[in-house]
């Protein structure tokens, strides 16, 4: 198989923004507590695959829907 160039693979499916939110405890049921927002990372099952094949440098495409809006923007 020298020289011969390896296949690319094509991962699909979503990518998404994870906020990060610093709080003291976990709500009780029905409970609302405030959180002070700490960051936000893409994230999503075929964002973080394509993350991995680029750490194993492995030649592939990432086809994921994006919308409109700030975290559309974002993920761009």
């Amino acid at each position: 198989m020298e020289g011969k160039e390896p296949k690319r693979i094509l991962v699909l499916g979503s990518a998404v923004i994870d906020v990060i939110i610093d709080i003291e405890r976990l709500p009780k049921a029905g409970e609302d507590i405030p959180g002070i927002q700490k960051g936000m990372i893409v994230g999503g099952c075929a964002f973080n695959v394509s993350k991995i094949l680029d750490g194993l440098h492995m030649p592939h495409d990432l086809c994921v829907p994006v919308g409109q809006g700030m975290y559309a923007n974002r993920i761009r």
